[in-house]
Protein backbone atom coordinates (compact mmCIF):
# COMPACT_ATOMS: atom_id res chain seq x y z
CA UNK A 1 0.00 0.00 0.00
CA UNK A 2 1.34 3.45 -0.86
CA UNK A 3 2.30 5.68 2.04
CA UNK A 4 -0.11 8.47 1.06
CA UNK A 5 -3.07 6.09 1.33
CA UNK A 6 -3.70 5.05 4.89
CA UNK A 7 -6.51 3.18 6.53
CA UNK A 8 -7.88 4.69 9.69
CA UNK A 9 -10.22 2.89 12.03
CA UNK A 10 -12.02 5.67 13.87
CA UNK A 11 -14.70 4.80 16.37
CA UNK A 12 -17.05 2.92 14.14
CA UNK A 13 -15.65 2.75 10.65
CA UNK A 14 -12.65 2.34 8.40
CA UNK A 15 -11.84 5.28 6.17
CA UNK A 16 -9.39 5.51 3.25
CA UNK A 17 -7.41 8.68 3.70
CA UNK A 18 -5.65 10.65 1.00
CA UNK A 19 -2.26 12.32 1.07
CA UNK A 20 -4.00 15.58 2.02
CA UNK A 21 -5.28 14.31 5.35
CA UNK A 22 -3.85 15.06 8.76
CA UNK A 23 -1.01 12.86 9.96
CA UNK A 24 -1.63 10.39 12.81
CA UNK A 25 -0.28 12.69 15.53
CA UNK A 26 -2.38 15.64 14.39
CA UNK A 27 -5.49 13.45 14.12
CA UNK A 28 -4.96 12.27 17.68
CA UNK A 29 -4.61 15.88 18.91
CA UNK A 30 -7.82 16.91 17.12
CA UNK A 31 -9.73 13.90 18.45
CA UNK A 32 -8.50 14.51 22.00
CA UNK A 33 -9.26 18.24 21.83
CA UNK A 34 -12.78 17.60 20.53
CA UNK A 35 -13.36 14.76 23.05
CA UNK A 36 -13.79 12.11 20.34
CA UNK A 37 -17.19 13.59 19.39
CA UNK A 38 -18.64 15.37 16.38
CA UNK A 39 -18.46 19.07 17.21
CA UNK A 40 -21.90 19.60 15.62
CA UNK A 41 -24.05 16.80 17.02
CA UNK A 42 -21.96 14.96 19.62
CA UNK A 43 -21.93 11.65 17.70
CA UNK A 44 -19.20 9.22 18.76
CA UNK A 45 -19.17 6.93 15.71
CA UNK A 46 -18.25 7.34 12.05
CA UNK A 47 -15.99 10.27 12.91
CA UNK A 48 -13.53 12.06 10.65
CA UNK A 49 -10.95 14.75 11.29
CA UNK A 50 -12.00 17.39 8.78
CA UNK A 51 -10.17 20.46 7.54
CA UNK A 52 -11.86 23.80 8.16
CA UNK A 53 -10.04 25.51 5.29
CA UNK A 54 -8.79 23.31 2.43
CA UNK A 55 -6.35 25.85 0.98
CA UNK A 56 -3.15 23.77 0.93
CA UNK A 57 -0.96 26.89 0.64
CA UNK A 58 -1.86 27.90 4.21
CA UNK A 59 0.94 27.40 6.73
CA UNK A 60 -1.56 25.90 9.18
CA UNK A 61 -3.21 23.62 6.61
CA UNK A 62 -2.35 20.42 8.49
CA UNK A 63 -2.30 21.83 12.02
CA UNK A 64 -4.90 21.00 14.69
CA UNK A 65 -6.16 24.60 14.56
CA UNK A 66 -7.39 23.97 10.99
CA UNK A 67 -9.27 20.80 11.88
CA UNK A 68 -12.25 19.56 13.81
CA UNK A 69 -14.03 16.28 14.40
CA UNK A 70 -17.18 15.76 12.36
CA UNK A 71 -19.37 12.71 11.87
CA UNK A 72 -19.53 11.68 8.23
CA UNK A 73 -23.00 13.19 7.84
CA UNK A 74 -21.90 16.59 9.09
CA UNK A 75 -18.67 16.40 7.07
CA UNK A 76 -20.81 15.88 3.96
CA UNK A 77 -23.17 18.69 4.95
CA UNK A 78 -20.20 21.00 5.57
CA UNK A 79 -18.83 20.42 2.06
CA UNK A 80 -22.23 20.97 0.47
CA UNK A 81 -22.99 24.15 2.43
CA UNK A 82 -19.55 25.74 2.15
CA UNK A 83 -18.87 24.97 -1.52
CA UNK A 84 -16.88 27.87 -2.95
CA UNK A 85 -15.96 29.10 0.53
CA UNK A 86 -13.87 26.26 1.91
CA UNK A 87 -10.61 26.67 0.01
CA UNK A 88 -11.37 24.00 -2.60
CA UNK A 89 -12.09 24.42 -6.27
CA UNK A 90 -15.60 23.45 -7.32
CA UNK A 91 -14.23 20.26 -8.88
CA UNK A 92 -12.17 19.48 -5.77
CA UNK A 93 -15.18 19.99 -3.54
CA UNK A 94 -17.38 17.79 -5.76
CA UNK A 95 -14.71 15.05 -5.56
CA UNK A 96 -14.67 15.38 -1.75
CA UNK A 97 -18.47 15.13 -1.62
CA UNK A 98 -18.36 11.97 -3.76
CA UNK A 99 -15.72 10.39 -1.51
CA UNK A 100 -17.63 11.22 1.69
CA UNK A 101 -20.84 9.80 0.17
CA UNK A 102 -18.97 6.56 -0.65
CA UNK A 103 -17.70 6.30 2.93
CA UNK A 104 -21.23 6.85 4.25
CA UNK A 105 -22.60 4.08 2.01
CA UNK A 106 -19.84 1.70 3.14
CA UNK A 107 -20.50 2.49 6.81
CA UNK A 108 -24.28 2.12 6.22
Amino acid sequence: MRRELLTLAMLGGAVALSQFCFDWDTRRKILDRDHHKCVRCGATSDLECAHINHDKSRKDYNSPSNGRVLCMGHHLQDHKQREGHNGLTRAGNRWSITMIEKRIRRAG
